[in-house]
């Protein structure tokens, strides 16, 4: 008997690849299952390896974070160790290759990796509730550059910038930090 969450994932993934295929009715194109763990957060499809088109993202409940290709198969699988609940982040923090993953544990530690290497981690400084926020990477501040935004339920919300922990876990520029705390016009 498959369990709950194994059938989730399953049921997410075939879903994700189904909806690729426009015009038809919805049909098991695949079934895969996990040998370790099961899926434990939302899946996202981009490029983020190198291989034809994009992939599909995803963490589970052994701590890993998961890449397959469309038809199912396993590119790479990252042993964080933790438990993710947060769906996963794809962003082009280093342009010229394919785009980083960022994840969330629930003790608040954020891995930034570039195909099947962590490049850097760095602690939010509080626990996540489960399925509690995302992280966001977008140039905010106009500069060319991608902040990472996210934070724990009750706060601070933290934007780093894409060097995290190269640069001592420094916050992003002053720039975003003012731009954050503006108000919206009334």
């Amino acid at each position: 008997m498959i369990s709950w969450s194994r059938q989730r994932l399953t049921s997410l993934a075939c879903a994700a690849v189904a909806f690729v295929s426009p015009g038809r009715a919805a049909e098991r194109l695949w079934l895969r299952q996990l040998e370790v763990g099961a899926g434990d957060s939302s899946i996202v499809h981009a490029d983020v390896a190198e291989q034809p088109g994009p992939e599909l993202v995803f963490t589970t409940t052994s701590g890993d974070v998961a890449v397959w290709d469309a038809a199912g198969r396993e590119i790479y699988l990252v042993h964080l160790g933790g438990v993710f609940s947060i769906p996963p982040t794809a962003a082009d923090l280093f342009p010229g290759g394919p785009l980083e993953v960022l994840v969330v544990d629930q003790a608040g530690r954020v891995s930034c990796l570039a195909r099947d290497q962590v490049l850097w981690q760095y602690a939010l400084g509080a626990a996540m509730e489960w399925n509690s926020t995302t992280l966001v990477a977008e140039d905010l501040d106009g500069d060319g550059t991608v902040e990472i935004v996210g934070g724990p339920p009750a706060g601070p919300l933290v934007c780093l910038g894409p060097e995290a922990s190269r640069s001592g876990g420094a916050p992003c520029r002053p720039a975003c930090a003012r731009r954050s705390r503006r108000r919206p016009a009334r």
